[in-house]
């Protein structure tokens, strides 16, 4: 039997596991993925078990994308320069870490209707924030960060060596500028009724897109809020299907369709 981790802390809310046992479903393997609560100590024992010869790969979320760096063999350019891994490929006796979280937020993105033009402004400087920064400075976007803590936001750009506007107050941005939006923060995360917007629903660019990380519920009161004055409202449950599918093919070598990985778990997302 092939075998996949989730290494988190807590574990116990993730997706993953309905969504990559539902992958080996579909492809006819024998294979299953768990998600297994590791604490920050535990780490570098934890990946002992993907050198196991039937371990072909494991998935990194908070809060080891970033400490898991200096323990594997190779890290690949894309989540060197995003600063964080999220997928683990065992190759060789060697383990291999990569990032699929920027290209699965662009993809979603692309998907959900967006057009590249003007600027993207970026809500929030956390890890979600690299790999969103990444893809749309990859896609030759003008990058703005909005953060309540402009250094970390500035500490952010100049890490990945991509030049950037840093605002550290809503009230300073030129929003009619702005062709997306995207919230990488976890406003809305725990209280639905929740906004990341600090200020009335702004006018933005015209035909703009909003993107909302946060993709429980699906209808965030930030994409409610776009929608109702007229823009293209895009939920992250995008973003977590594409990196999963990005991931699983990496460590099986086989396609499998998004809509499968979405069907697992599109019940649990009102």
């Amino acid at each position: 039997m092939k075998r996949a981790f989730l290494f988190a802390h807590p574990a116990g809310h993730s997706l993953s596991p309905r969504m990559h046992n539902a992958a080996f479903q579909s492809i006819g393997v024998d294979g299953v993925y768990q998600a297994v609560d590791i604490e920050p100590t535990c780490l570098g024992k934890a990946l002992l078990r993907l050198r196991e010869p039937e371990v072909i790969g494991a998935n990194l979320s908070l809060p080891h994308k970033e400490a898991v760096i200096p323990l594997l063999d190779e890290i690949e350019p894309v989540a060197r320069k995003i600063g964080a891994v999220n997928t683990i490929i065992p190759r060789n006796g060697k383990l291999l870490g990569t990032n699929t979280d920027a290209d699965g937020f662009y993809q979603s993105l692309l998907e959900g209707g967006y057009r590249p033009e003007g600027v993207a402004l970026v809500l929030g400087a956390g890890g979600a924030a690299r790999a969103a920064v990444y893809a749309l400075h990859q896609a030759g976007l003008e990058i703005w960060i909005q953060n309540r803590t402009p250094e970390r936001a500035q500490q952010l750009l100049d890490s990945m060596q991509i030049p950037g506007k840093v605002y550290a107050t809503q009230d300073q941005i030129p929003f009619e500028q702005v062709g997306l939006l995207v919230n990488s923060s976890s406003a809305g995360l725990s209280n639905p009724l929740e906004s990341p917007l600090t200020l009335a629903f702004p006018d933005l660019k015209a035909g703009a897109t909003v993107y909302d990380m946060v993709y429980k519920p699906l209808h965030t009161k930030l994409l409610l809020d776009a929608r109702a004055k007229g823009y293209n409202a895009v939920t992250g449950i995008g973003m977590l299907v594409h990196q999963a599918r990005l991931a699983f093919e990496r460590w099986t070598g086989q396609s499998v369709p998004a809509q499968v990985m979405f069907d697992a778990v599109k019940d649990t997302l009102q």
